[in-house]
């Protein structure tokens, strides 16, 4: 078998309804020269013997069994254990083009990219909703949103990317990386069972020198309801976990915004999803954690219905005067 071109790793956890067309894409992949690394998380269900009735006929699949620990311990795993060139995330519930990973690699080997994204689709399981989703839609500055063009074939200017984290989605799964790149900073993943993609992305995008992009929706992410729920506890630990980073890396002033814009997006969201008992427990964490300014927004945003990004603009511009 020729050297590997890129290692595909796929955490696993009792997904016996969708693993076989995961892997199906993955085994009818353009690209040959790769290698699949399926990661039993302490499946209880049928998933482990559809893996190894797979891996009976294709020799690129390699299964590694473990207690069941979360999505972000089993992808350390699969890092750890990858020889390719590049590395690549592919939830079991997802599928993907099955030209994905011959586009991504042979675009980060033209480009010498240490990271490729490319665009998705996302399917709702019970809507049956369909939605291509342009990953670069938005961006933010203090003082204005922003439509973020990206070139082709090329690599992108990191000024401009540097917009997009934690305004953009925390998704692993649509970019491949280079391993050197992730061994040579010894990135991982969070232990968190919830936003573990968050800060290997952040941490993986700004210790690269080179990104590029393909505007093809080659992944298919598939949102379904027993999906894993979302933990304020887990939200606030990957938060000071990046804050911390930044701070390391000097660069807290120039992801003030972004980060701002993390922890209240997403605290509203779960704050929605929670029993009123539970609401009143994480607003008083809240208290403690957030800036004055931040707070006032959170509150705003729970009573206001309004255009997500535009109304944190305002907020943003608002600390802007009061701090000149």
């Amino acid at each position: 078998m020729s050297a590997i071109k890129v290692s595909i790793i796929v955490p696993i956890y009792n997904v016996e309804k969708y693993l076989s067309k995961c892997l199906n894409s993955l085994i009818t992949q353009t690209l040959k020269d790769i290698e699949i690394i399926c990661i039993n998380d302490g499946s209880t269900d049928d998933s482990l013997s559809i893996l190894q009735k797979y891996a009976q006929k294709d020799c690129r699949i390699k299964i590694i069994n473990k207690e069941n620990e979360g999505q972000g311990v089993a992808r350390n795993i699969g890092i750890k254990v990858a020889t390719g060139v590049y590395v690549g995330f592919v939830d079991p519930d997802d599928f993907v083009q099955t030209d994905m990973f011959e586009k991504m690699y042979n675009q980060a080997v033209e480009l010498d990219s240490d990271i490729v994204i490319c665009d998705f689709v996302k399917q709702n399981e019970t809507t049956r909703k369909i939605e291509k989703f342009k990953f670069f839609k938005k961006a933010i500055t203090p003082t204005k949103t922003q439509t973020i063009k990206i070139e082709q074939n090329k690599n992108i200017a990191l000024g401009e990317l540097y917009k997009t984290l934690l305004v953009s989605p925390n998704y692993s799964w649509n970019r491949i990386y280079k391993r050197e790149l992730i061994q040579k900073y010894n990135i991982e993943f969070s232990i968190c069972k919830s936003f573990e993609d968050c800060s290997f992305i952040f941490k993986t995008h700004n210790y690269a020198d080179r990104i590029s992009y393909i505007n093809k929706p080659l992944y298919r992410y598939t949102i379904r309801k027993s999906s894993t729920s979302r933990d304020y506890s887990d939200l606030l630990s990957i938060y000071e976990d990046i804050a911390d980073f930044v701070k390391t890396i000097n660069r807290a002033e120039l992801y003030k915004i972004n980060l701002s814009y993390f922890i209240v997006m997403n605290s509203v969201f779960i704050y929605r999803t929670l029993t009123e008992d539970r609401k009143a427990e994480f607003y008083k964490v809240l208290e403690n954690k957030l800036s004055p300014e931040e707070l006032i927004y959170f509150r705003k945003k729970l009573h206001f219905r309004e255009n997500i990004l535009s109304s944190f603009i305002k907020f943003c511009r608002g600390r802007i005067v009061k701090n000149a």
